[in-house]
């Protein structure tokens, strides 16, 4: 359009071609990542509907990820090591909440560099799945507690508070369990079981 034009056309004028190109570029980038950010929240909503359908659970914490993405670091490194894991029956957008609080602890326990680990494996009839950090870890004495509601070992104004005791709800549901304690090597190692559920 005749307006779109003009626009160009002042740019072009104000600036010279080096920063035009410079300006150009940063204009794609941040289209990028928009399409980016608007493909991770489709992925994250479709698997968070509240139905009891088939799930790949791999593609469910992916997704995460993606979502979490403008809240993660670049310091912060993700590795994944994800097995191959049979389909099961879940309600995958609970699943998808207790990812995201899980992955989020991780995240804003790692103060400056820092790891995050997530595996995913066949154990027999059920499918296992292992979160890690090398963050500050938990402290010994409230390990007990962290499935209580509103308990929170964050800031005041910074915590979700029932993060950890709807996860623990959200797994009894599924039939299943979670571990969580400290790595030997310093960090937060969280270790869920979920039984291959079929119709």
């Amino acid at each position: 359009s005749k307006k779109i034009s003009d626009l160009m056309e002042s740019i072009k004028r104000d600036y010279p071609f080096e920063e035009f190109k410079e300006i150009i570029q940063d204009i794609t980038k941040s289209i990028q990542r928009i399409h980016n950010i608007f493909v991770n929240l489709k992925k994250f909503s479709s698997f968070n509907a509240a139905e009891y359908k088939e799930t790949n659970l791999n593609e469910g914490i992916e997704s995460t990820i993606g979502v979490l993405k403008s809240r993660t670091p670049s310091e912060i490194i993700i590795h994944r090591d994800y097995g191959e894991i049979p389909m099961t029956y879940s309600y995958s957008g609970h699943l998808n909440d207790m990812f995201f609080n899980i992955l989020n602890n991780s995240i804003e326990s790692i103060v400056g560099e820092g790891n995050i680990w997530i595996t995913t494996r066949k154990a027999e009839d059920s499918i296992e799945l292992i979160f890690s950090d090398d963050g500050k870890g938990i402290p010994e004495d409230i390990l007990n507690n962290l499935f209580d509601p509103f308990f929170s070992t964050k800031d005041p104004g910074k915590g979700y508070g029932l993060g950890l005791s709807v996860a623990f709800s959200i797994i009894n549901k599924h039939e299943g369990s979670i571990k969580i304690s400290n790595r030997e090597e310093g960090g937060a190692l969280i270790e869920i079981l979920l039984p291959v559920k079929k119709m």
